[in-house]
């Protein structure tokens, strides 16, 4: 899967924490933290010094070049990536829903977007998880790997 340059920099700024103090929704990572960053996806690349948001984009662009389940849906690793960037935990300046943060990775990456009606696109940032899933199912999308439920959510045993 590929992605255009500019959406890799957009993304990559955001890891990065690029962004002007009014729109500040992602945390700033330097070098350490960016390697961090990407252990945290389960993955082994290491900043190298260089440009951070370049080397950034250059590692997304990896990833995207990893195997897919299907031609419409990202690789795990990168499914992960945005998971990690859109932890609840990293809200800054905004509430922990992180619709500001929410707001500005959608209109970058529009992959679930692009395939909803105008409405439900709007209504999108403001849904819990269990029903963005739900409209997964519903518009018939295939889900990626890691937002799905854990095998222990269906176990026999007792939740006590």
């Amino acid at each position: 899967m590929e992605f255009k340059r500019r959406t890799l920099n957009q993304i990559a700024d955001m890891i990065c924490g690029n962004a002007p103090e009014a729109n500040k929704f992602f945390v700033y990572r330097s070098s350490k933290y960016l390697t961090e960053f990407f252990e945290d996806t389960e993955t082994d690349y290491v900043h190298d010094g260089s440009t951070r948001q370049w080397w950034v984009a250059e590692t997304l662009a990896a990833i995207l070049s990893e195997p897919q389940p299907d031609a419409n849906t990202p690789p795990d690793t990168f499914a992960r990536v945005i998971q990690h960037l859109m932890d609840q935990e990293d809200a800054l300046n905004e509430e922990r829903e992180r619709p500001g943060a929410l707001e500005m990775l959608n209109a970058t990456l529009a992959w679930i977007g692009n395939k909803l009606d105008v409405l439900k696109r709007s209504q999108i940032m403001f849904m819990e998880r269990d029903d963005i899933l739900n409209l997964f199912v519903v518009t018939n999308l295939p889900l990626p790997r890691p937002a799905w439920p854990s095998a222990s959510v269906f176990s026999d045993e007792p939740p006590f």
